[in-house]
């Protein structure tokens, strides 16, 4: 028996078990099996389908908000210093282009999946390239489960690397307000005092209920951003011809990692998603997705123009770093790591899921 009469036996079995449970699938007269329409007394607008209260259209965009807006925003100066003024403004507009593509992809080959199985919901990320290897050719059907957790590893090793970095920003920033004020401690005794906050912060994995620590969480970042834009435009800033437009391709490899870091957020689509009341706002023209992620691009080419402009070669990992130790700059420091802090359960919640 080949693979493909095999696999076919498999379906037309599956078929009719699903037909006894109450339907779902049907075998054509060619011995196809298909997925037809059944009665459901769900909402058709795609409400969340999960014990978790669903999302609004605002709720999920401050949600992907926070999920993009973070330590990346203000490394973008550093960006800038390795990729050259006129260089690195066009390659974050490609990124950017490739990163809101590939979201729309992951998103429409889950609805794909969805349809073809006759399900309710889009299956997560890992869910959705297990049924796309599943349904592709015969050769890649035996890998699905493999890619499946191997996506989940991914995910993981990525977001909780995500969250060690902030962990990291968030321990250098308060020693640098603690060393404004004559106190001087390791950055590892730091950590650990923030530690027991951050794994308070962690134990919220609800998207409803974290709708109004991400809003804080916003607030925070957009004040620590406008203080830190408040010292960087307030005595103007130097010439063009000042900074350097572009770089060796060494230093555009460094450009290439920080900017990338920042547009982290694709493992927040799916979930982001199907945790809408109407989830058919997300992927629209005026959606979630391309509203949120054109006002993120725009926000890292601002920042990262006016930094490298600021501060040149002298431009810290992170813009908060070049602030000084006025009451103010400590007040935008203290803001952008509060702002971190809560945005780390809305990160560690990927991982957790």
């Amino acid at each position: 028996m080949d693979a493909e009469a095999h696999i076919q036996i498999q379906n037309i079995s599956t078929a009719k078990r699903r037909s006894a449970e109450g339907g779902g699938y049907e075998e054509t007269a060619c011995g196809k099996v298909v997925p037809v329409d059944q009665p459901t007394d769900a909402p058709s607008s795609g409400q969340n389908k999960g014990h978790h209260p669903p999302t609004s259209y605002l709720e999920t965009i401050v949600h992907l908000f926070k999920g993009n807006i973070g330590p990346g925003l203000f490394a973008m100066g550093d960006a800038f210093k390795n990729g050259g003024l006129l260089v690195a403004p066009f390659l974050t507009v490609l990124i950017a282009v490739m990163c809101i593509h590939c979201q729309h992809v992951l998103v429409a080959c889950s609805k794909k999946m969805r349809d073809l199985n006759g399900e309710e919901t889009c299956a997560d990320y890992a869910d959705t390239v297990r049924q796309c290897f599943e349904n592709g050719p015969v050769k890649l059907r035996g890998w699905s489960r493999t890619m499946s957790r191997l996506v989940d590893v991914f995910i993981c090793v990525t977001q909780l690397g995500f969250c060690c970095i902030y962990f990291v920003f968030i321990a250098t920033n308060m020693k640098q307000i603690l060393h404004a004020s004559d106190i001087d401690l390791d950055v590892r005794l730091v950590m650990v005092a923030a530690l027991p906050p951050i794994l308070l912060s962690c134990l919220i994995t609800n998207l409803k209920y974290l709708a109004p620590v991400s809003m804080f969480a916003n607030i925070c970042m957009i004040l620590g951003l406008a203080i830190t834009l408040y010292y960087a435009l307030k005595d103007g800033l130097p010439d063009v011809p000042d900074r350097a437009l572009w770089t060796n391709g060494s230093q555009l490899a460094l450009f290439f990692g920080t900017a990338i870091f920042a547009y982290e957020g694709i493992a927040l689509v799916m979930p982001l998603k199907n945790s809408m009341a109407k989830t058919e706002q997300f992927e629209m023209t005026f959606g979630v997705l391309n509203v949120g992620m054109f006002l993120v691009s725009i926000m890292f080419l601002f920042a990262g123009s006016v930094g490298y402009m600021k501060w040149g070669e002298d431009v810290g990992g992170s813009l908060t770093l070049n602030l000084g130790d006025t009451i103010l700059a400590q007040v935008g420091q203290a803001m952008v790591s509060l702002g971190v802090l809560f945005r780390y359960p809305l990160q560690f919640s990927v991982a957790v899921r």
